[in-house]
């Protein structure tokens, strides 16, 4: 099945790292894909403890509202790159992976990074083999009908709001 975790509030990838953690430890083989993010967050050495794979950018690129013109294609090309690279993950079927995160996807696509149409060939071309998880800020309004689990984190309040910053082992 397809599942989607958006909103404005904290914890879409904590939710999914807690969804392929509990599929893992039911002997399940993972592939867990960072758009939009670059260098360290802790969930990376607990996925790594794990064996979970994890793909992701080597560039740290900031925000992509902070972007120049020529920074967001750099960008574009990256994020294009790592989807294809987790497509032809899946096509090879070499391991076989039970679930696939793709972690932020939507908001590279509100972002013009990835198109709907590719998210959406996937999505059709392997939801009978392969657990998807997502995460994002808004749910695609094309691919609404083909998500089986919607999911929104509604912030309340936040430190961020206070201006204070992200916390190691916690934002982080």
């Amino acid at each position: 099945m397809i599942h989607l975790y958006i909103g404005n509030g904290k914890g879409k990838t904590t939710a999914a790292v807690g969804l392929a953690a509990r599929a893992w430890g039911h002997g399940k083989n993972i592939l867990f894909v960072r758009f939009l993010k670059s260098g360290f967050s802790g969930e990376l050495k607990s996925l790594d403890t794990l064996g979970i794979r994890v793909l992701g950018t080597e560039k740290n690129l900031g925000f992509t509202f902070t972007m120049n013109d020529d920074e967001k294609l750099i960008c574009k090309t990256e994020q294009e790159k790592l989807f294809e690279t987790a497509r032809q993950a899946l096509i090879n079927n070499t391991p076989h992976y039970d679930m696939l995160v793709l972690d932020e996807i939507v908001d590279a696509i509100d972002a013009g990074m990835i198109s709907e149409t590719m998210l959406r060939d996937l999505l059709e071309s392997y939801r009978e083999s392969v657990e998807i998880v997502m995460t994002g800020h808004s749910a695609p309004r094309g691919l609404i009908d083909i998500i089986d689990y919607i999911s929104e984190v509604k912030k309340i309040k936040h430190p961020f709001d206070k201006g204070i910053a992200a916390r190691n082992g916690i934002e982080k």
